[in-house]
C-alpha cells in the first residue's frame, strides 16, 4: 500500500512539472522553462557532479548482480 501512494506521489510529481513547463513555454518569457532554469543552474559544477555521484550510486548495485 505504501509503494502505490509513493507511487501516485512521484506520477502527480511529474504531472506537476509537465504542466508547469507547459504555462512556461506558452507564456514565452526568457528564462523560466525548467529546462532554461537547470542550464542556469549548471554553470556551477557542484549541481552536474552531484547528480552524478547521485545517479553512481543508484546503479551501482545493478551491475554487480
Amino acid at each position: 500500500m505504501k509503494d502505490i501512494r509513493i507511487t501516485h506521489l512521484f506520477f502527480g510529481l511529474c504531472g506537476g512539472l509537465l504542466v508547469y513547463e507547459a504555462f512556461a513555454l506558452n507564456n514565452q518569457t526568457q528564462g523560466d522553462t525548467i529546462s532554461e532554469i537547470f542550464w542556469k543552474a549548471n554553470r556551477r559544477p557542484l549541481i552536474p557532479f552531484t547528480f552524478g555521484m547521485l545517479c553512481g550510486h543508484l546503479f551501482w548495485q545493478a551491475s554487480s548482480e
